[in-house]
């Protein structure tokens, strides 16, 4: 009898409460999703299938489109449209320079510039419209069937839609390529036109590379439609995950708990954050 009331008590006993990073995590944004990279499985959502505005997020799948068809040393002629990009961050790009595909990814990915963005979709196809199509049809091929590209910079549109799954899946793809993946995790670049001859150093404006343990990329984006976007990524002990928060008051702290969710961690950010970025 008493070898039964032992054995009934101890898991009582030695019972603990989770830990904190068990819990689902609390976030701010509107649709929110964490996935497991190499499993292809979501781990936690929030209304991960609503259809959201992308903001400057879409660049990740403009890159995917463009990268089969350029190597890094292509060199790309500005053309006349990319001059006529305007708003957000721009490297001020003219018509006539000339750089190498490279410097184009580079400056789309970390310094977000809308006229790369235009650049690389001119200089391939020539027809923005065409090339948001190729965007589409490049998605749908990799399961994110969601996404209707209007633009390749992520400018506002109501037609241009995606789903925090989507961007999961793209970001996966984008993260698994072995030529795009390093461009995510780089801090910093110096842009080199072939003509006429200058540089530029840019910085890489997600935050979360800098403020968490093991981020490995990805890209932010933001727009009066859009709000507040990350798609994060990290890597701890081979196990790769993947974080999307779409219109968020606090996008790096979001990324931060799904990512803690994930990893069975209860940790903050590294450093101090201030989101005045796109």
């Amino acid at each position: 009898m008493k070898k039964l009331l032992w054995t009934l008590l101890l898991p009582v006993l030695f019972w603990s409460a989770p830990a904190a990073a068990e819990a689902p995590p609390e976030v701010k944004a509107d649709a929110a999703l964490l996935y497991d990279m190499d499993a292809h499985t979501i781990l936690w959502e929030k209304e991960g299938q609503r259809p959201m505005a992308p903001a400057s997020l879409i660049k990740v799948l403009n890159l995917l489109t463009a990268s089969p068809y350029l190597a890094f040393d292509d060199e790309i002629a500005v053309g006349p449209l990319t001059e006529t990009v305007y708003n957000g961050q721009l490297l001020g790009l003219k018509a006539g320079d000339v750089l190498r595909a490279e410097d184009l990814f580079y400056g789309m990915m970390l310094y977000s510039a809308n006229d790369a963005a235009v650049a690389v979709a001119e200089g391939l196809i020539g027809d923005i419209p065409l090339y948001a199509a190729l965007m589409d049809a490049k998605a749908w091929a990799l399961g994110a069937v969601r996404t209707t590209s209007v633009n390749v910079n992520g400018y506002s549109d109501e037609d241009q839609k995606t789903t925090a799954y989507d961007l999961a899946v793209l970001g996966t793809a984008y993260m698994d390529d072995e030529r795009l993946a390093p461009l995510a995790a780089a801090r910093s670049h110096e842009l080199r036109w072939l003509s006429p001859e200058k540089t530029l150093t840019v910085n890489n404006i997600n935050q979360f590379l800098n403020a968490y343990e093991g981020a490995t990329g990805l890209k932010t984006g933001t727009t009066s439609m859009a709000g507040k976007c990350l798609i994060a990524a990290a890597e701890k002990d081979g196990k790769r995950l993947l974080a999307v928060a779409l219109n968020s008051s606090d996008r790096y702290g979001d990324c931060m708990r799904m990512m803690n969710y994930g990893y069975r961690e209860d940790g903050t950010l590294s450093a101090e954050i201030s989101d005045d970025l796109e």
